[in-house]
């Protein structure tokens, strides 16, 4: 049986909002691993960034966003 991943939208300021999601367990612990993104523009901008994320998870595409870039370092 699949299990439907959900998510939770929150306003955070007046064009910002935050949605938290669950990208499954940690395989040692066994423990939940939740992840927050933060999105600026409305809430169906929101909505739709979530879909698009919740989606990955079901069929195996999702990639953890991460603050690090492939850009070359400066010399």
């Amino acid at each position: 049986m699949k299990i439907k991943k959900k998510g939770h939208i929150s306003q955070r300021g007046e064009k910002s909002f935050r949605f938290k999601y669950e990208t499954g367990a940690d395989p040692v612990t066994g423990k939940r691993v939740t992840k927050y993104l933060t999105v600026k523009g409305t809430k169906k901008d929101a909505q739709a960034k979530l879909n698009e994320i919740l989606h990955n998870l079901d069929v195996g595409a999702y990639v953890d966003p991460s603050k690090k870039t492939v850009a070359p370092r400066a010399s």
